[in-house]
């Protein structure tokens, strides 16, 4: 794995645009670096809001604040500081894979992935600063795409109902900026039950599954603990929300997992040139990778094969050319 800069831009233009680099992304890491303006002090709302892109097609429309709690549940507190008339330093994360799974990617082409960050109006009161855009780069397999979306909502008055039918298949997860926007919170699967709870138990809740232990306000729902294909597909999701707060919007965003075989089929051929390339070099490696894979004795396979053979990370074999 590598973080490389592949970007950087002044804080001062209103609109940033840059192209993802080629490459198979881990994540994508954006770090803010400055000083705050006299009698002044950035925040994490004062960012602005993120949008990523493949193929001219949105995968992710959030605002970076709501990014960043979607770290703080998954990895922890991202670093952020910030004093008033002196320096700032935030960092934001956008992971392609699920949490514990290492080896999915996001595969980019050249010219085919943009970024545009919406930058807030605050981040004109600085004194200085930059945005700094790192790749974290690494060999794997794109699995599926991460889309994070966002669905605002209306709140009504205290007590309303609202019935939202969340028309997106293979929704993964759930959050809520503010949680006790909502005294409950029903969500229904495929027509099941998966969460009927308040507001503030949900925040609990968040707090816990996260191991976060700064006080929040937002809610981030797993919806699929096991994170197995067959779990994670599912044709709809409704949402039944009692209101907690009079009037104003509450922002919701979802994430789906959205699966591409023709994707996956380019990115398990270049992984597959690259496995057997490396395991041809290391003999030993390759006897021990037959091992792990039931073919024993690895001795008898790498002799059937001969000395021009290479292992297949499709059938597990080491095979002649």
């Amino acid at each position: 794995m590598s973080k490389v800069l592949i970007a950087t831009q002044n804080l001062n233009v209103g609109i940033i645009n840059l192209d993802f680099k080629k490459g198979n992304y881990k994540s994508i890491v954006f770090e803010f670096v400055g000083v705050n303006g006299g009698g002044l002090t950035l925040a994490t709302t004062d960012l602005g809001n993120l949008i990523l892109s493949r193929d001219s097609k949105d995968f992710c429309n959030a605002d970076l604040q709501d990014v960043i709690n979607k770290n703080n549940y998954e990895h922890g507190i991202d670093l952020s500081t910030s004093t008033v008339s002196s320096s700032f330093f935030f960092s934001a994360a956008y992971d392609f894979a699920k949490p514990h799974d290492k080896q999915n990617i996001a595969r980019f082409e050249p010219n085919n992935g943009r970024i545009v960050i919406n930058l807030g109006a605050n981040c004109s009161t600085i004194a200085s600063g930059q945005l700094n855009v790192y790749g974290v780069f690494t060999k794997g397999v794109e699995k599926y795409l991460r889309k994070w979306l966002p669905f605002s909502q209306n709140l009504g008055s205290v007590g309303t109902q609202l019935a939202i039918p969340l028309r997106q298949s293979n929704v993964n997860s759930l959050y809520f900026r503010t949680g006790t926007d909502f005294q409950t919170i029903n969500v229904l699967k495929d027509d099941y039950p998966v969460l009927f709870a308040s507001g503030k138990s949900l925040v609990a809740d968040t707090m816990y599954y996260g191991n976060i232990e700064n006080t929040i306000a937002f809610i981030y729902e797993d919806l699929n603990l096991t994170d197995d294909p067959a779990e994670i597909t599912s044709d709809a999701l409704q949402l039944n929300l009692t209101s907690n707060t009079s009037g104003g919007v509450s922002v919701i965003m979802y994430e789906v997992i959205e699966f591409d075989v023709s994707k996956t089929a380019v990115s398990v051929a270049s992984y597959q040139k690259f496995a057997s390339s490396k395991l041809q070099k290391n003999t030993p490696a390759t006897q021990v990778t037959a091992v792990l894979t039931g073919i024993t004795p690895a001795s008898t396979a790498v002799a059937a094969a001969g000395a021009s053979g290479q292992w297949n990370p499709v059938t597990h074999k080491y095979e002649s050319k």
